[in-house]
């Protein structure tokens, strides 16, 4: 339930705060692209320490801050509206703050996991929580769309930050965590010594590596389509907040069917065909969305988004389950961060490039170039044999 409320926080966010600076603040391309790099840009830069602190801390605790901490800060958006003080270098401090803390909850909350069950339920763990956040990216853009249109896109933020509380009163109720011993100050400073640690741990396994490498080049993919598809849906295809959520709604139902084949899929075809067969059909996917141009529009839209929605959960499920087996309880906060700043920390770079690109080429040409560089994703799995 915590963890579904940070997701359902986390899909409103997605596309409000973008729509904000599209339909409140009139932002350019160039300008999505620096917010949506910004939200990810923390990936990059505190992933490795937020998994090292992950394992010599609390992490019941890390997540319950991340939480509460996410809700706090999106609130200074309505209320800045509600001052007349909301301003594009407002949503880039929010976007990086939250991002910050949208990395604390969701590393932490995968290296909590293996504390709560036992090894052998981990892949069945993993399909339940796949199913929970299927269910969520199903009737979020739905509800963020229509939000935005009733009340205006600063203020559907409110709806945000009242699920991050929710989820910290949730995740509250969970056992407290079985933290490592308290950290001595000479302790901490071999923090960079932990982090390397995950490096090595991340570098020698081969399927991992692989693995790490083949998300980080479908992320980079996908973030380059993703930066300027509100932009391309508003301003190319003509289409209300409304209709764009109830279209990408529609199309998320592909991540309730993603869901349920997860597991008879990677048992029947092997965890690597599996995934290289998830990471070329999201970059067809992404490669779908330009003839949306030409017409009709809707349609085309929602068969794009069912397709890539449901990839991502056959995907996730899989990779999860082989990272949190492969690696020991007291290693899983620093491996499971490294995995995610190689897989996430290339985003902030894809979303500026897809901004700039946007500008110069077009928001077509640019979600085509994004589309082709995931299908090319599945490369890295040759390698692993």
């Amino acid at each position: 339930m915590g963890q579904s409320l940070g997701v359902f926080g986390g899909q409103i966010s997605e596309l409000t705060l973008p729509s904000v600076a599209i339909l409140v603040l009139g932002a350019d391309p160039v300008a999505v692209g620096v917010l949506k790099a910004l939200q990810m840009l923390p990936y990059l830069v505190f992933g490795l320490v937020i998994g090292a602190l992950g394992d010599r801390t609390s992490r019941r605790r890390l997540i319950l801050f991340a939480a509460a901490g996410r809700a706090l800060v999106l609130a200074s958006i309505p209320v800045a509206a509600a001052l007349h003080g909301l301003t594009l270098d407002l949503l880039y401090a929010v976007a990086l703050v939250h991002g910050t803390l949208t990395v604390v909850f969701t590393v932490t909350c995968q290296a909590y996991l293996p504390e709560l069950v036992e090894r052998r339920q981990l892949a069945d763990a993993n399909v339940s929580l796949q199913f929970s956040r299927s269910a969520i990216e199903v009737g979020s853009p739905a509800v963020s769309g229509l939000m935005i249109q009733w009340l205006g896109a600063a203020n559907a933020i409110v709806a945000d930050a009242v699920s991050h509380l929710s989820a910290a009163l949730s995740i509250a109720r969970l056992p407290r965590s079985a933290a490592p011993a308290p950290v001595s100050g000479s302790r901490w400073r071999s923090l960079g010594g932990q982090i390397r640690e995950g490096l090595v741990v991340v570098l020698r396994q081969p399927t991992i590596r692989s693995v790490t490498g083949t998300s980080a080049t479908l992320n980079f993919g996908y973030a380059m389509a993703q930066a300027v598809l509100l932009l391309f849906a508003y301003r190319e295809l003509r289409l209300s907040p409304a209709a764009v959520g109830s279209l990408l709604a529609l199309g998320s139902l592909g991540f309730v069917l993603g869901a349920a084949i997860a597991s008879p899929l990677s048992r029947r075809f092997g965890l690597e065909r599996v995934l290289g067969a998830s990471g070329l059909l999201i970059g067809v996917g992404v490669l779908l969305l330009p003839l949306a141009l030409l017409g009709p529009a809707g349609p085309v839209l929602a068969a794009s988004q069912f397709l890539i929605s449901m990839q991502f959960p056959v995907y996730n499920a899989n990779q999860i389950t082989l990272r949190q087996q492969s690696t020991p309880i007291e290693l899983q906060g620093r491996v499971n961060a490294t995995v995610r700043t190689v897989g996430m920390g290339l985003i902030p770079v894809a979303s500026a490039l897809a901004g700039v690109l946007g500008a110069r080429l077009g928001l077509a040409p640019t979600i085509a170039v994004g589309g082709l560089v995931a299908a090319l994703s599945p490369v890295w799995l040759l390698r692993v044999r």
